[in-house]
């Protein structure tokens, strides 16, 4: 919604008119006094008031905005939808071809939903915001607890730590909770960002394979 210049005797008399223009309250508009007017000597030479009222956006609003501006810089056909609960943000697109917006393993995205934080709390001050797009966050997080299980049975199997690949701390997350269940593994982070990833460690050593236990223990195989 555009803002309105109105005009009155005084300021405060032509921004209780544009309120009511507007149907809006006081808290809810910026008001910039662009002519503060002057009644005159006897009622002579006087000015009115001019005042512009912007209306305040929303969070949610704001939200909606960027994106649907990001879409059409992007030049893609999506949907912007933005719910608010408790002061935090969930914002999704929905539409067709929108891998430009999600990109390489959703490094896109997070860029994008990174933004928004910064936009959303440069209005409204710091709270949760959630970007996704086209589902690809549930899809995603299948894929990394399946990865993760991979990781887990590896490292069981061959008693050797297990990497896997790189990820963004929310996604570490993911495969921390998957296993952290499981009291024969241990899982860690290393490296540097954007290079950090989880390490799937067996807590105990693999069990002996029928060729590697002998009557007097284990022995080598021949050959």
């Amino acid at each position: 919604m555009k803002g309105i210049e109105v005009r009155g005797r005084t300021a405060d008399e032509a921004v209780a008119e544009g309120l009511v223009q507007l149907g809006l309250r006081a808290e809810q508009v910026d008001v910039a006094v662009l002519e503060p007017g002057h009644r005159g000597f006897l009622g002579l030479g006087g000015r009115e008031a001019v005042v512009r009222l912007t209306p305040r956006l929303s969070a949610a609003d704001l939200a909606r905005r960027f994106l649907t501006e990001v879409v059409q810089a992007v030049g893609v056909d999506a949907s912007v939808s933005v719910t608010e609960d408790q002061g935090n943000l969930t914002a999704t697109l929905q539409g067709d071809d929108l891998g430009t917006l999600i990109g390489r393993q959703g490094h896109t995205l997070d860029a994008l939903q990174y933004l928004l934080h910064v936009v959303i709390s440069r209005h409204s001050g710091p709270r949760q915001v959630s970007l996704d797009i086209g589902g690809y966050r549930a899809r995603r997080e299948e894929s990394i607890r399946r990865m993760a299980r991979r990781a887990c049975d590896e490292a069981r199997r061959s008693g050797r730590s297990t990497a896997l690949e790189p990820m963004s701390p929310s996604e570490r997350r993911v495969v921390h909770l998957e296993l952290q269940d499981q009291k024969d593994v241990q899982t860690e982070s290393e490296g540097e960002e954007p290079y950090r990833r989880v390490v799937v460690k067996p807590t105990q050593p693999a069990p002996a394979r029928p060729w590697q236990q002998g009557r007097g223990g284990a022995v080598r195989p021949r050959g």
